[in-house]
């Protein structure tokens, strides 16, 4: 009854029956749902977050902010009240705040999340797009003091570091991505990321032993096959450099920088 009276645009009777319905049943989440987007509609706001904390319907405005460009904001909010223990209604509010280019309330977002390891990752890796480093690899230690095997951590505070300039902290940072254990492979990531501050330090030599490996590591890795062209063409090996970009181009056709750096050389496409 209460979807009849709200397509037929009479809200008040709307509500007025789904209320009905929640007293008949109080473990009817659908009914709770529909009364709080009746009370919402009436300007009720805060009654309907009480029917949609009832309805458990945290998660369906975690969807609607994602993808609610207009009324993000306000689905986020809701989300985070309805359910302030999923650290993915944190993640879509901070997410409008980022779109919004508010990145301090962004962060102050991530802090109040209760995933204190996925949060602070976040924190930092946001800090790492701000080009505020310092902040960034803060956050991202005590990402990692948290929960150390945090792989996606891990990588960006090495990638901070690669960053600066700190290719030793770099790769000390993420030396047990390099080593295998019985839970984990090594992680080609972590090879390109010290390779490439190697190869920024104009040290290309030492930069392709790191592509190298991420590349015999990864048979699909574009990163890796791209910087070892890199590498060999400032080492002075343009044939070597030519194949990498061949390379690169039978697994990524559309590349081009890889299409014109063999044209740059001279050289016919694979």
């Amino acid at each position: 009854l209460g979807t009849i009276y709200a397509q037929w645009g009479d809200v008040a009777a709307s509500a007025e029956a789904f209320a009905r319905a929640v007293a008949f049943d109080p473990n009817d989440r659908l009914a709770h749902f529909q009364l709080g987007l009746a009370q919402a509609s009436l300007g009720d706001e805060a009654a309907a977050r009480g029917s949609w904390q009832r309805a458990g319907a945290g998660a369906y405005f975690v969807r609607r902010a994602r993808g609610n460009l207009g009324a993000g904001m306000l689905d986020a909010l809701r989300a985070v009240e309805i359910d302030p223990e999923n650290p993915l209604a944190y993640y879509a509010l901070a997410d409008v705040y980022v779109k919004q280019q508010d990145i301090d309330a962004a962060l102050q977002v991530y802090r109040a999340a209760p995933d204190p390891a996925e949060s602070l990752y976040k924190a930092g890796a946001l800090l790492r797009k701000q080009h505020r480093p310092a902040e960034a690899i803060q956050a991202l230690r005590q990402a990692l003091a948290q929960s150390p095997d945090h792989l996606s951590a891990r990588l960006e505070l090495g990638r901070v570091y690669s960053d600066e300039g700190d290719c030793e902290q770099a790769r000390a940072w993420l030396a047990p991505l390099m080593t295998t254990s019985l839970w984990r492979a090594r992680e080609p990531k972590s090879y390109v990321v010290v390779g490439r501050c190697l190869l920024r330090q104009d040290d290309p030599l030492a930069a392709l032993a790191y592509f190298s490996e991420a590349a015999a590591l990864d048979a699909k890795s574009v990163d890796a096959r791209w910087l070892m062209g890199q590498a060999y063409e400032a080492a002075g090996y343009p044939d070597a450099a030519v194949e990498m970009y061949r390379q690169v181009l039978r697994i990524k056709p559309d590349h081009g920088p890889a299409t014109r750096a063999l044209e740059s050389l001279g050289a016919s496409l694979p």
